[in-house]
């Protein structure tokens, strides 16, 4: 597989596009064997449909242990605190436990939801 591992570094506070609502942006470092490094911006809910996504097309593939604490329904105590920083923190560690867990996985780094997912977003500074 071309792709290697991720370190999710960053996050930063962003504004919607309408600037009615404001979000996580998760900044996600992809080491990849042909690109080098590759910096791609993420919000959670993209990583819930990510999640989503491959649960649908391969559910018989081991899902990453961090996947339960992560995607396991909206607790309320996640929606009003995700600003919180130790909320971001934990999920920031998660996250990236989640995506290397993808990435070690054969069927799954090979499929087209995380090769998109892996492949949009990209941050340019």
């Amino acid at each position: 597989s071309e792709w290697g591992w991720c370190h999710i570094d960053q996050t930063r506070t962003k504004s919607t596009d309408n600037s009615k609502g404001v979000y996580t942006e998760y900044q996600v470092e992809v080491i990849t064997t042909s690109s080098g490094v590759v910096r791609i911006g993420k919000r959670y809910s993209q990583f819930l449909d990510l999640h989503r996504k491959l649960s649908k097309m391969f559910p018989h593939a081991p899902t990453p242990p961090s996947a339960g604490k992560l995607f396991s329904g909206l607790r309320s105590s996640m929606w009003f605190n995700r600003f919180d920083p130790a909320v971001i923190e934990k999920r920031r560690t998660r996250l990236e436990q989640y995506v290397n867990a993808l990435m070690g996985t054969p069927v799954l780094v090979r499929s087209a939801p995380l090769k998109a997912f892996l492949a949009s977003g990209l941050i340019l500074s």
